[in-house]
């Protein structure tokens, strides 16, 4: 009876173990799937932490953009305009990058944005233009008015101008003493030259010596005479088959070979050549440009040279071209046509001069022309007709005068003694 209870006692020992396992476990797991709970949770939290701050980030940065383009589409000024223009496209930019990136950030009206933003495009552009061509009006409108004053300050002081100048010809400055230019010609590199040819190889002769064509003979066919003949003629006639085969392939191989070389050497000497005959075109006709440039130097100095002597001895045809190239190198503040006629008589000493005077078109009649802003329109102002007259009487009689004062300063010889003009 103690016994039986004794064992009795050890079951129970061994269910209240098996129990208290059994809820230890128990617990076990709820609190594993508490911190599972806990641990989802708290990503949900980061999630929607995470997207709330994406949202707010989008949200910001489309009341950026909106304002930044309305300032844009509002503005008339061009670095305003400019400057938020290219602030909308960033954020705009940055906006597609949020909405590519995550699927619950999405842009409204995405099409119409970009509409908005090329037609503010388009009217930044039209006021670039438009402010070029203002500038350009206003930069025109001033070079005009400052020319027309030019000219006509010119006029004012034709007489003035000459009196700073010796109108004497300087002989020297005149001669053409400009250097050739054109630097020689330097050799070129030397051309790409065509690659060698790849030459096929030639086989190797049949050799006699080998198993091939030299059979070993059984000691059994040296009793055979016949036979052993006719083994050996066998590989006789094997070998002087193979050999007139790779005397016919060799001979073959050795000429297209030697073709190939000539070939390559050929196109090699016409490409050398072809690079030395340009070279030596090149050279020969800078030598001849050089030539003819010093050639027409030594011309031109020497014709510069004899009328100078001829000059110097009253020669009469002399005498006149000396005076045209006075009156040619009359610099005035105005270009015409100067169309005149110079007749000396070597006799009387007198030079006859018949010149062409400009016109009274010559005389600007603009006064001022300025660009009104305000009204986008050009303003001229001009000079009265009597004034414009008045200023061209007193540059013909100024031209005269001056005309008369170069022959007369530009006369180192003393060959004449009077000017009619």
């Amino acid at each position: 009876m103690g016994r039986r209870a004794s064992g009795w006692t050890v079951v129970k020992k061994i269910a209240r173990e098996v129990d208290r396992a059994n809820r230890q476990a128990h617990r076990e797991a709820i609190s594993t799937q508490k911190a599972y709970i806990r641990e989802q949770e708290r990503a949900i939290r980061e999630q929607q932490k995470y997207l709330d701050s994406v949202t707010r980030e989008g949200s910001r940065t489309q009341e950026k953009f909106n304002k930044a383009l309305a300032i844009a589409n509002a503005s008339t000024n061009i670095p305003t305009k400019e400057e938020k223009l290219n602030e909308a496209k960033q954020l705009l930019s940055h906006l597609k990058k949020l909405q590519q990136e995550h699927n619950f950030f999405h842009f409204q009206n995405l099409n119409e944005v970009e509409k908005s933003i090329d037609a503010v495009q388009k009217e930044l552009n039209s006021l670039k233009t438009q402010e070029r061509e203002r500038l350009s009006l206003e930069k025109s409108t001033l070079f005009n008015t400052q020319k027309a004053c030019q000219i006509r300050e010119g006029i004012d002081n034709v007489l003035l101008h000459t009196l700073d100048i010796n109108d004497a010809l300087d002989w020297e400055t005149l001669k053409d003493t400009q250097p050739f230019l054109i630097p020689e010609p330097t050799k070129p590199p030397k051309p790409m030259l065509p690659p060698e040819p790849a030459l096929i190889n030639i086989p190797a002769e049949p050799d006699r010596s080998t198993k091939t064509y030299a059979p070993k003979i059984p000691l059994y066919l040296h009793l055979f005479k016949e036979k052993k003949q006719a083994l050996l003629a066998e590989a006789l006639k094997a070998y002087e088959e193979d050999f007139n085969e790779w005397k016919i392939l060799s001979e073959k191989i050795k000429s297209d070979n030697d073709l190939a070389l000539k070939s390559w050497e050929k196109n090699k000497s016409q490409v050398i050549k072809k690079w030395e005959e340009g070279y030596k075109n090149t050279c020969n006709d800078w030598k001849k440009r050089k030539e003819e440039h010093e050639y027409n130097q030594v011309q031109y100095n020497g014709g510069l040279e004899k009328l100078k002597q001829e000059y110097e001895s009253n020669n009469k045809e002399a005498i006149e071209e000396y005076c045209r190239l006075v009156l040619a190198r009359s610099e005035y503040p105005f270009s015409f046509s100067r169309d005149y006629q110079i007749e000396y008589n070597s006799e009387t000493k007198l030079l006859a001069l018949d010149y062409q005077l400009p016109t009274i078109d010559i005389v600007p009649v603009l006064k001022e022309e300025k660009f009104i802003k305000s009204r986008a329109e050009v303003k001229k102002t001009y000079i009265t007709e009597k004034q414009q007259k008045e200023i061209y009487e007193s540059l013909l009689y100024k031209m005269t005068v001056r005309t008369i004062h170069e022959i007369f300063e530009s006369d180192v010889v003393n060959p004449h003694s009077g000017v009619r003009v």
